[in-house]
């Protein structure tokens, strides 16, 4: 049986969430402060995933079989009530493209959102991914919910979002915190804590350090997933929101 004087954590994600287990496997975090678990897998078997019975589950076999797989307890399914905190790292919820919109408009003279038109933006962000769902079905069983979403995009050349939204570039981190205030604002209202991307990780106006990116991503042309020195950046950030002995936050930034 788990210790009661640890929170009982489970990390649910899909590839993203590999970052946050390397740091792990690497010891770059010290998970002594909490009792951990990781459920998850690559974002195609989240089109197998459903909520049924209070709990997140595969729709058939393989699926069940394959999240089990990687998971300490051999789980098929996942139900929040066995934890006393969830965090959500990916889960599909991508933000490059969503803050390269609003940023650009804010830093454009001939365009302009309306404080009311950039919330509704966000939620329909928010509403338009299935996993986002299974946070807020989570939060309202009275289980704690963190969601630290897909990180900015490595800046590759071509890049759309920012042959698109180029004004978005020039954005500072003043810039930025008035979109994730929005994005958070917006998770608050559904019980959800944001895990914002950390402002010391971010370059060009909303895009990653290449840095964080994983090894060769340039020839593998992956300017999405991050590597374990991001993970531990993130899970530092989810024992900082848990109040976990800082002692006990992280041995690498």
């Amino acid at each position: 049986m788990p210790s009661p004087s640890k929170p009982r954590l489970c990390v649910f994600g899909d590839s993203h969430y590999a970052a946050v287990k390397r740091a792990v496997d690497e010891q770059l975090v010290d998970t002594s402060g909490v009792d951990l678990e990781f459920w998850g897998h690559a974002g195609n078997r989240f089109r197998f995933l459903e909520w049924k019975d209070d709990c997140i589950r595969p729709i058939d076999d393989f699926t069940a079989k394959r999240f089990a797989k990687f998971n300490e307890k051999q789980r098929r399914f996942l139900d929040p009530r066995d934890f006393d905190a969830i965090v959500f790292v990916g889960s599909r919820l991508r933000t490059t493209r969503v803050f390269a919109l609003l940023l650009d408009a804010r830093l454009s003279d001939d365009k302009f959102l309306s404080q009311q038109l950039e919330h509704e933006i966000v939620r329909h962000h928010l509403e338009g991914e299935l996993t986002y769902h299974f946070a807020r079905n989570i939060a309202a069983l009275n289980v704690r919910v963190l969601f630290s979403p897909v990180s900015f995009d490595i800046k590759s050349t071509p890049n759309d979002a920012a042959d698109v939204y180029a004004k978005a570039l020039a954005a500072k981190e003043t810039d930025r915190r008035g979109v994730w205030k929005i994005v958070a604002h917006e998770m608050g209202q559904d019980g959800i804590e944001l895990i914002p991307q950390r402002a010391v990780t971010v370059t060009d106006g909303c895009f990653t350090k290449a840095k964080y990116a994983t090894d060769r991503y340039v020839e593998r042309n992956d300017y999405t997933h991050k590597n374990a020195a991001y993970g531990a950046l993130v899970f530092q950030d989810v024992l900082k929101v848990l109040k976990v002995d800082q002692d006990q936050i992280s041995k690498s930034a």
